[in-house]
């Protein structure tokens, strides 16, 4: 049995409401992440849909903020291993980034001070 256009319209429509469960859930200073994955055409593949701490920031209980491993480091940064160039690239590789349970973790909280809000 093959569907109409107009069925498969309906399919569609009802597949892309439908709650499935989450792909990936991080769990970091109490908060929990629930990702999904998207059809990325650049690179061909599916991918988790990580938060945009950027453009979207979120905080700890205690002010801290939420980054990404791969999130560029702030002005603030220090890579510990390299007193030649204290710039570590991305938070995944600053003394700051703090993950909770391995060190693959790519959702972690940001320990700086300087970056830290008053709640």
């Amino acid at each position: 049995m093959s569907l109409t256009n107009n069925e498969s319209e309906r399919k569609g429509v009802w597949m892309m409401v439908k709650k499935k469960e989450p792909d990936a859930v991080f769990k970091v200073s109490g908060r929990e992440f629930r990702l999904y994955k998207y059809y990325d055409d650049a690179v061909q593949q599916e991918m988790l849909n990580y938060p945009n701490f950027d453009e979207s920031p979120e905080y700890t209980d205690e002010g801290r903020p939420f980054k990404l491993m791969v999130q560029e480091s702030c002005e603030y940064g220090k890579d510990e291993n390299d007193p030649d160039d204290p710039d570590p690239g991305d938070c995944g590789g600053c003394v700051y980034f703090k993950r909770e349970h391995t060190a693959y973790d790519p959702i972690g909280v940001c320990m700086c001070e300087e970056l830290r809000i008053e709640n």
